[in-house]
């Protein structure tokens, strides 16, 4: 694996005799997710923690920044319902008023991409059965869906909080990206990082789970501070929120189809290998 000078990764394998590696010859650019549940307020935690490396990477890779709105997260691991649309858009007009800019970063909601769960479903049958592959309560409903999440959109980086629950989801994402890549022989999926990228300067101590520095606190409070009156102007907007999250699912359906049929192109050329030398035996 080597990344350039633009920042691009590109990942290759050796392709057995069954596969066309060079159907795909991917290259990957930097591509950063970061998740937030809209069923509750953005807290001082979130801007630190995803918003401020957001905010920072949407000018480093135009375009390639995607902020997902969790709404089935709390299906998932239990903990209620689907938020009432008017949750999901006052988060919207939160994201913005923090200063992600929607013509730099891809804003969309979970249940707008249903490719994801296609996704679940190839990757549930590569986890090895029930936990014998060391994966165990990773192959639950909230890890699986996060780390097919992350594969959909083909995001070489995930921003989380250091909490270790947080980091089931990118961990398994990562097992299950090379465990393709491995089979099929080609790098159908980037393995991606779980940290953010080296854009904070004191980035260890918020990973570390300790206090901000003076000076971090200081600017996370005056963003806080600006976006009251960023927030005014937007919850003006009606249509605004609606108009932001169908662009962004018009996008993310777009990488999440192609990824799905990437994989699944690769599993039937194996599938038919298969079969061709167990006819041959």
């Amino acid at each position: 694996m080597t990344t350039d000078a633009r920042g691009i990764t590109d990942q290759t394998f050796t392709a057995p005799d069954f596969f066309d590696a060079t159907l795909y010859e991917p290259v990957f650019p930097e591509r950063v997710l970061a998740a937030v549940r809209p069923d509750r307020r953005l807290d001082l935690g979130d801007v630190v923690t995803w918003v401020e490396p957001c905010f920072e990477l949407q000018n480093l890779g135009p375009g390639e920044c995607f902020v997902l709105l969790a709404d089935l997260l709390p299906l998932a691991d239990g903990s209620g319902g689907i938020p009432h649309r008017s949750l999901v858009e006052d988060t919207v007009r939160s994201i913005l008023a923090l200063g992600i800019d929607p013509e730099r970063c891809v804003i969309y909601r979970q249940s707008d991409v249903p490719h994801v769960f296609e996704l679940m479903w190839i990757l549930a049958h590569h986890l090895g059965g029930d936990g014998a592959d060391g994966h165990g309560a990773e192959g639950a409903p909230e890890p699986l869906l996060r780390a097919a999440e992350i594969l959909g959109i083909r995001a070489t980086r995930v921003v989380t909080d250091p909490a270790p629950e947080s980091q089931r989801g990118p961990r398994l994402a990562r097992s299950l990206a090379r465990r393709l890549n491995a089979r099929y022989g080609a790098a159908l999926l980037p393995v991606p990082a779980s940290d953010p990228l080296p854009v904070l300067a004191d980035e260890a101590t918020v990973r570390a789970g300790r206090e901000p520095t003076r000076s971090r606190e200081a600017g996370v409070l005056e963003r806080v501070a600006e976006s009251r009156e960023r927030y005014g102007w937007l919850a003006a907007q009606r249509t605004l929120p609606s108009e932001i999250l169908a662009e962004g699912a018009r996008r993310a359906r777009g990488e999440a189809a192609e990824a799905v049929a990437v994989i699944k192109e690769a599993v039937a050329r194996g599938d038919r290998a298969e079969d061709g030398r167990e006819a041959r035996a």
